[in-house]
């Protein structure tokens, strides 16, 4: 599951009898196994960013404390000394959502920043747990370096692409991403998804959105997630009609 959307992870629909059979939420038919990523420059990336033992965390402590919808955890395992981390998670399904590329219709947009602002409602204004990476823990420094060091790879590679000016301004943020986030530190914070966007979202017939993927959770503006998602994943001609709203 997931080989093209960005996952640091391998994800392996599993597929369960029992004996003797269940019928409850005990004895799912179907789960999801996640471990770490086996590509060595994504596991350079989630050693990093530590996003192995965030995301083992986040189901621990966090999962059972909001009221976002997230797939249920039915086993959560971590070696860190060996690198090594399993979760079973319940499968969520098959989304109805379009591709990220695709850009999501108004429907789905709408009920995609509905359901991560019960998230940010949950966590406003306190740190729930010590371990969580944040905005109020100082300039993201370190973070800094490696974003200066990723701009211009990043601009041979996809230079030719991007927007008139896209250049420059990648250019005279990278150096101030430290002085950013000291300045956002200021203003509210709460627990943010971080990489909001509709390939990390499982949206059902029924419209309810299911949120995955939280291996960059942190303390930080819940602006950050709204951001991501109108930037993301949404085509610029919907992103421009409907953004104000």
């Amino acid at each position: 599951l997931g080989a093209t959307t960005g996952f640091l992870g391998e994800l392996r629909r599993l597929h369960l009898s029992w004996d003797p059979p269940g019928d409850d939420e005990r004895t799912p038919a179907r789960l999801v196994a996640k471990a770490p990523t086996t590509d060595p420059g994504g596991r350079q990336v989630g050693l990093l960013l530590d996003v192995w033992a965030r995301e083992h965390r986040f189901f621990a402590d966090l999962a059972p404390r909001c009221s976002t919808r997230v797939p249920s955890c039915h086993a959560n395992l971590a070696d860190p000394a060996s690198g090594r981390w399993l979760l079973l998670l319940g499968d969520a399904g098959d989304t109805t959502a379009a591709a990220q590329t695709d850009g999501a219709s108004v429907e789905h947009a709408v009920a995609a920043l509905a359901e991560i602002a019960t998230l940010h409602r949950d966590f406003a204004g306190g740190r729930p747990v010590a371990w969580l990476a944040g905005f109020d823990r100082g300039p993201l420094e370190a973070l800094q370096a490696a974003v200066c060091g990723a701009v211009e790879p990043f601009l041979d590679r996809f230079g030719a692409l991007l927007p008139d000016g896209t250049a420059a301004v990648l250019r005279r943020f990278a150096p101030r991403l430290a002085e950013w986030s000291a300045a956002m530190a200021r203003g509210p914070l709460t627990v943010v998804h971080a990489d909001y966007r509709l390939d990390n979202l499982v949206i059902d017939d029924a419209g309810r959105v299911t949120v995955l993927d939280w291996q960059t959770t942190l303390i930080g503006p819940a602006a950050m997630d709204v951001a991501s998602f109108l930037a993301t994943s949404l085509t610029v001609a919907d992103r421009r009609t409907w953004e104000d709203d």
